[in-house]
């Protein structure tokens, strides 16, 4: 009689951790500061093209935060 073998998974972040995170590396590589990133990505509520697209058309990124939230 062949054991049963169980298998665990641990996760270490949640999928929305993981967006966050890659939401951050978004922002940073367009120039936001990591803080202003973090602040950006956890909301939600702002889209993230048009914070990239923001800086990427010249705001500078301490401005963008303040249009953005």
């Amino acid at each position: 009689m062949a054991a049963a073998t169980t298998q665990v998974f641990l996760a270490d972040e949640t999928e929305r951790e993981r967006v966050i995170r890659w939401r951050v590396e978004q922002l940073a590589k367009v120039g936001y500061s990591w803080p202003a990133a973090m602040v950006i990505a956890a909301n939600t509520q702002v889209d993230l093209h048009l914070a990239v697209e923001l800086v990427e058309q010249g705001c500078r990124p301490e401005v963008a935060v303040r249009i953005l939230l």
